[in-house]
């Protein structure tokens, strides 16, 4: 709610700052002229009106991005959320794709979401297209769907009465707090505009009435050629991608574009009063702010003033932060200076304090003391050093730029209308305005920006309070009584430089007291009882067996920046024989955390730090995987922590009533909805503990788990360039000196046997979700899992096309199917839908799953294997997936066998291959499947 009420801005004070900002502009008039674009982009524009800008890669393992923006978003729509519906209809039947777009990209194994997408906003919808090197479309066909996008769609009325029902899917999915509160604080800030009550997915009772006939009047009226631009970023023929755009949105006949004056946020004097409150919101504020204009970004004028915003924000909110009343009351004060539109500027100023009254007063009086005492001149000199590096760097990243990022840039520059600048032109001109800005302009702007006409005010009242509004005329009193009030003098210390963040000073101050302490834990003899040697020249591979247990695997590999890949594995997972899966978990995170015989982990952590050294604890169902990357010279160091953390460990049993409440308090946290989902679908009762179990859990219960999880036998696998010796001195001393024994069978958790479903009331608001799960027996070896693993896309499509695109009984939905090495395929599905196509869902995700070997045969097999294949290429140029399935190979075998078939798999994904897994494993043996209602339902 807000009161419209405005008033008529007349004080002397508004008066003064317009003159002086005025003849500021005035005495800078050059910088109006308009900016030039970097001369290596190409751009133009057809007869037609088309627009298209080019940026061309010389590197030829960049691929092409494509991005079609529109001018046509959700302050366009004159039945709110039109603009969305058609991001989503123009998928669907097409003068060039039957049965529809969908079709067209499975067909080509591409995905929407990720080869292709659309996203609309309040002012465009934008269509990307993601390439790889040799995709399945090449430049030009590739221009010619996005042609088809943008000019080819049939807006049918049998499509609309599907895709209508999959936006309501989306629309399902609901609004969070924080984006309903968003919601309430525009309707105030851009008040007066059309951008308010215009949600981008719309109003349900709107597209309920819309027709197949309205979307294709919205559909003629803004997908016109001039009212388009197409960006282009990658390496391509910049000649053949032009006569491409010719050949495509060239034919396109020429129409007037829509006149959209509405575009910018209208101004007008006065304040305009509002309340910000959501029954689950939680925050209180005060705020008060200020809307102005602002010269266009494509010149001069524009930019200079963008770069005294930049200066003023950073400074204001210091001053604000740093104010009185925030350091000596309950408030916390605030500001902020941001772009509304590409020509409106908001500035606000907000105390978030539960006294609405002398939090107005506060805000108030901080308008007046900025406007009286203007910004801090010494923090404004060290803020022109701080911007002058930042020009630097920015060189140095503009260099550095790939074909994605450039892409990103030319499409910001088509959405503020402006232009992409040659950056070594553009830092030489930022540079000379830093040295030539002054404090006295800046506090002119800053006053200016702070007096403006056009203002709001609103409180953010959380759902379980009440707050009466101000009048405009009791506002307007206070403001008046404040500026004739005196306001207390700030006395500005000298400025003093800041560490850019807390940690630093944290770090030091440990560094500095853990220097008296002595790592002698971690010492070792230098003998190491080795029981076997097995070296496996041809796959640069040696293993050493330790008489402990332990066993130590290298693999003799170049890294990015001679780094060594490491982790340990060993069997102590948290579904084990012998320590019950909730304690396993609390072991161990208080294990990691622990600290150790010789100083406290604090200092342990910073004595890693400095040695680069940072572990990765995964507690898994069943093993334990403790993994880093450590500098070559940093190996000796690094063993030292790991034998520490293993052998020199201790539990304090004073943090026993800490571990206590934190167990109890995460018990009560816990929804019964949860804890039921979580219980149908495992064959443990032991995943969580009782409120009991954790108030008789005692410190002993705890030492004993670790030791019992600490004490499995360890497989260290190292990949890096090192010499044997590096490995003799620097690894195999301290592995050898860590006591093992093997106890513990660890497993994976697993469905109960059978087919099951469970139903039960979750949600508040009208919707429902499916979570089905299922598994087989199904012989494990990593070649295997690689082929199940292949299935998940074409699953996935298949389900897809099925369920939202046939059905549009679903918006999106999630899958995977995974061999593991206990021998069982395991697939998991999730989806929302109403509660009334649940039953309807449930059996089209059975038949889909039933039918695979007729979805199979509308798969392109060859475009599967490039994308495998492609797949497969970058994920080995990544020295960790090396190391994993270096482990795999191990687990399987107990060699590298699995090392010398990576060049193979691509070959094991064949039509026949896929079928005869898919006619082992479907129907899968046992399932169950858990529905979550509306509680009302």
């Amino acid at each position: 709610m807000f009161c419209r009420e405005r008033y008529k801005s007349g004080s002397k004070l508004c008066s003064a700052v317009l003159i002086v900002f005025s003849l500021f502009v005035l005495g800078n008039i050059a910088k109006a002229q308009e900016l030039q674009w970097d001369e290596s982009i190409e751009q133009g524009r057809l007869e037609n009106g088309f627009r298209y800008i080019i940026h061309g890669s010389d590197n030829p393992d960049e691929p092409f991005n494509l991005r079609l923006i529109v001018n046509a978003g959700s302050v366009d729509d004159e039945q709110r959320g039109m603009a969305h519906i058609v991001e989503h209809m123009v998928f669907r039947s097409n003068r060039a794709h039957e049965p529809d777009v969908f079709a067209f990209l499975d067909s080509i194994g591409w995905e929407t979401g990720k080869q292709v997408n659309a996203v609309t906003r309040q002012t465009e919808t934008q269509f990307m297209i993601r390439t790889r090197p040799d995709d399945a479309l090449d430049i030009r066909e590739s221009i010619i769907l996005l042609n088809d996008l943008a000019f080819g769609a049939k807006m049918l009325g049998t499509d609309w009465d599907v895709e209508r029902e999959v936006i309501f899917e989306e629309m399902r999915r609901g609004q969070s707090v924080a984006s309903r509160v968003n919601d309430a604080k525009k309707a105030i800030v851009r008040n007066g505009s059309r951008y308010v009550d215009r949600p981008t997915i719309g109003r349900l009772e709107d597209i309920q009435a819309v027709t197949a006939e309205q979307i294709t009047a919205f559909y003629k009226k803004f997908y016109v050629p001039g009212n388009m631009t197409l960006i282009v970023s990658g390496y391509v023929d910049t000649d053949e991608t032009i006569t491409s755009i010719h050949e495509s949105f060239g034919q396109e006949a020429f129409v007037e574009p829509p006149i959209r004056d509405y575009i910018e946020l209208p101004l007008e004097p006065g304040l305009v009063i509002g309340k910000v409150q959501d029954d689950q919101g939680t925050s209180s504020a005060v705020t008060y702010g200020f809307r102005s204009p602002v010269a266009p970004h494509a010149t001069l004028e524009g930019q200079y003033a963008r770069l005294q915003n930049y200066f003023i924000r950073k400074l204001l909110f210091n001053e604000i932060r740093n104010t009185p009343l925030a350091i000596s009351s309950d408030f916390k004060m605030v500001s902020t200076l941001r772009s509304s539109n590409n020509e409106r500027l908001i500035t606000a100023i907000s105390a978030k304090t539960t006294d609405y009254a002398n939090g107005l007063e506060a805000v108030l009086t901080e308008v007046e003391r900025l406007n009286r005492d203007g910004l801090n001149e010494g923090e404004f000199e060290a803020l022109k050093d701080s911007a002058r590096q930042a020009v630097q760097r920015n060189r140095e990243l503009v260099a550095q730029r790939d074909f994605a990022k450039w892409e990103d840039k030319l499409a910001e520059a088509v959405i503020k209308n402006t232009v992409e600048e040659n950056y070594t032109e553009k830092s030489a001109r930022l540079l000379s305005w830093i040295e030539e800005m002054t404090i006295e302009e800046l506090n002119a702007r800053a006053r200016y920006l702070l007096s403006s006409p056009d203002q709001f005010l609103f409180y953010q009242v959380p759902g379980d309070r009440q707050a009466d509004l101000p009048s405009v005329e009791e506002v307007m009193a206070l403001a008046e009584e404040v500026s004739q009030g005196d306001l207390a003098v700030i006395e500005r210390a000298e400025h003093q430089p800041v560490p850019s963040s807390s940690d630093e000073l944290e770090i030091t101050e440990s560094l500095d007291a853990y220097e008296e302490v002595n790592l002698s834990d971690g010492e070792v003899s230098g003998v190491y009882p080795v029981s076997h040697r097995v070296s496996y020249p041809q796959d640069g591979i040696t293993e050493w067996q330790l008489e402990n247990g332990d066993k130590v695997v290298w693999l003799n590999r170049s890294t990015p920046s001679g780094s060594v890949y490491v982790k340990a594995l060993s069997s102590a997972g948290y579904f084990n024989n012998k320590v019950s899966p909730w304690l396993s978990q609390l072991a161990v995170q208080v294990w990691e955390q622990t600290d150790v015989d010789a100083v406290v982990n604090t200092w342990l952590e910073a004595w890693e730090q400095e040695n680069k050294i940072n572990w990765s604890w995964a507690h898994k169902q069943n093993e334990l995987d403790i993994a880093t990357i450590i500098d070559r010279d940093q190996l000796d160091s690094l063993f030292k922590s790991y034998l520490i953390r293993q052998n020199h460990w201790r539990f304090d049993s004073g943090a026993m009533a800490d571990v206590q409440n934190q167990l109890i308090e995460q018990i009560n946290e816990r929804s019964a909805d949860s804890m039921l989902e979580e219980a149908f679908f495992s064959a443990s009762e032991e995943l969580h503990p009782s409120e009991n179990e954790a108030e008789q859990l005692a410190a002993n219960d705890i030492v004993s788990a670790i030791n019992e999880l600490q004490k499995q036998p360890v497989t260290i696998f190292l990949v890096g360039e090192l010499s044997e010796s590096e490995i003799l001195e620097n690894v195999l001393p301290y592995i050898s000196s860590i006591h093992r024994e093997s106890t513990l069978l660890s497993s994976y958790g697993s469905i109960p046997d059978g087919d099951r479903y469970l139903a039960s009331d979750v949600f508040d608001d009208q919707r429902a979700i499916v979570k089905i799960k299922s598994e087989s027996s199904y012989q494990w070896t990593p070649e295997r899992a690689f082929v199940v693993s292949t299935l998940n896309p074409i699953i996935k499509r298949a389900l897809k096309r099925k369920l939202r695109h046939e059905l549009g009984g679903i918006y999106t939905l999630s899958f995977e199917i995974a061999l593991d090495r206990d021998n069982r395929a395991r697939s998991e599905a999730e989806f929302y839908t109403s509660s009334e196509k649940v039953p309807s869902m449930v059996a089209a995700y059975q038949d889909v799953m039933e039918s695979l070997d007729d979805w199979m045969k509308s798969e392109n097999f060859n475009q599967i294997r490039e994308d495998v294949n492609y797949a497969e290429g970058v994920r080995m140029a990544d020295s960790n997936t090396w190391l994993r399935r270096l482990a795999l190979s191990y687990e399987a075998y107990e060699s590298p066998r699995y090392l010398s078939s990576f060049d193979d798999l691509g070959a094991l994904i064949t039509e026949a291959s896929l079928s005869d897994v898919i006619a082992e494993l479907m129907p899968m043996a046992h399932q169950s499947v858990f529905v979550g209602f509306p509680a009302t339902n």
